[in-house]
């Protein structure tokens, strides 16, 4: 089962600001704009070549992403922002691990010079998580530790994906040597009970803030209603044949249409 979802994508703005002032009427010197006199600010103008360029690059980074419709990782979720294709919002369920039954919310950032050699994504947890590789203070993931180099070449989204999650799944954390959180680091070291009780604690954390969205994000998860509690029973009806398997989009259409008098 694929856990990756499309979503309409627009793309970053290009042109940078700088700042100016006005002139004189009477082209002398410029003069200082007043407490309520707005400074103006002129675009500057790109290259053909630099838009070309950078064009090219966004072109890259949307096969990226439609490359991991089929190469997300299992339990891994990412869809760009309504306003900016080079930010991404994902989520990871764990399924397994200490952090069994954790939704972590992240959202992803990447440079405009992305994917060029030594430019990295940057990976930020919204969601509170305690691991060797996560600043607890920022969320932010260390990357670096595990890709001190980037090559374009070798390296690329999924790449950075499969390292989100396999920071949950892993069972030792001896050969990380600069962990972005050195107390969860020692902690593991020295009291597993403790780690364990804390890892605990976010995972719950993220259990109960999973409806919460201060990031205007398009993965926002609502509570479920009697509609969907509906549409649940009746799709697992279906199955009353002892096959799981749903044969056609007709089936799943008549499911709807018996929940409806349930919800109504």
């Amino acid at each position: 089962m694929s856990f990756f979802r499309s979503a309409s994508m627009a793309p970053p703005s290009t042109g940078g600001l700088a700042g100016g002032g006005s002139r004189g009427a009477g082209g002398g010197a410029a003069e200082e704009p007043g407490p309520s006199t707005p400074v103006r600010r002129a675009s500057i103008p790109r290259s053909p070549t630099s838009e070309r360029t950078q064009a090219l690059k966004d072109y890259k980074l949307t096969i990226e992403y439609k490359h991991l419709k089929q190469n997300a990782p299992g339990g891994v979720l990412v869809v760009p922002s309504f306003d900016d294709l080079r930010v991404w919002h994902g989520v990871i369920f764990v399924r397994k691990s200490l952090y069994a039954n954790a939704i972590f919310k992240f959202i992803v950032t990447l440079p405009p010079e992305y994917n060029d050699h030594n430019v990295w994504p940057q990976v930020r947890f919204t969601s509170e998580v305690y691991n060797p590789y996560v600043n607890f203070e920022t969320g932010e993931l260390d990357i670096r530790s595990a890709i001190p180099t980037w090559d374009p070449n070798q390296h690329f989204m999924v790449t950075v994906l499969t390292f989100v999650k396999k920071i949950f799944y892993m069972k030792d954390f001896t050969a990380l040597r600069r962990p972005a959180n050195r107390e969860a680091k020692m902690i593991f070291d020295t009291d597993k009970v403790e780690f364990k009780r804390r890892v605990d604690h976010c995972v719950i954390a993220s259990q109960e803030t999973v409806y919460d969205d201060q990031n205007n994000s398009p993965l926002a998860f609502h509570q479920p209603s009697a509609a969907h509690d509906a549409l649940h029973t009746a799709v697992l009806n279906m199955g009353s044949d002892g096959s799981l398997t749903v044969k056609s989009k007709d089936e799943v259409l008549r499911a709807c249409q018996s929940a409806r008098p349930l919800v109504e």
